[in-house]
């Protein structure tokens, strides 16, 4: 058996969401959305009821999660290739100094690209 199944489902046993993911709130959110907002680009505005409208709308309900979206996807994709670079310094210091007579750079790259490393593959 790979689950628990009950003989009926009751309201007590369904999990409780905050009120931010209820229906009520997002209905709420859009209705006063869509009656305080309206697309305007110039002298242009779409048909009532048309597509364009619509995404205004649910992108004005929901910036500050598109926006921490974006700026989430920023940071991955900088981060994806920072390890890169720090391998890039690491070999550049070895050809640079041969004789390892100055490592302070040296361990500051190797740390780098220990640490951006070990995030990169945590954040997986």
């Amino acid at each position: 058996m790979l689950g628990n199944t009950a003989a009926s489902l009751e309201i007590g046993d369904l999990p409780i969401i905050p009120a931010r993911m209820r229906a009520t709130f997002n209905f709420r959110k859009m209705t006063r959305t869509m009656k305080s907002t309206r697309l305007r680009i110039g002298k242009w505005r779409p048909n009532p009821g048309s597509g364009w409208e619509l995404i205004y709308h649910l992108f004005r309900a929901n910036w500050i999660v598109f926006t921490g979206l974006i700026v989430i996807s920023a940071v991955n994709a900088v981060m994806y290739y920072v390890p890169a670079l720090f391998l890039r310094l690491v070999i550049q210091y070895l050809e640079a100094d041969p004789q390892r007579k100055d490592t302070g750079w040296g361990w500051v790259y190797v740390v780098g690209l220990f640490s951006t490393s070990v995030i990169l593959n945590i954040s997986r």
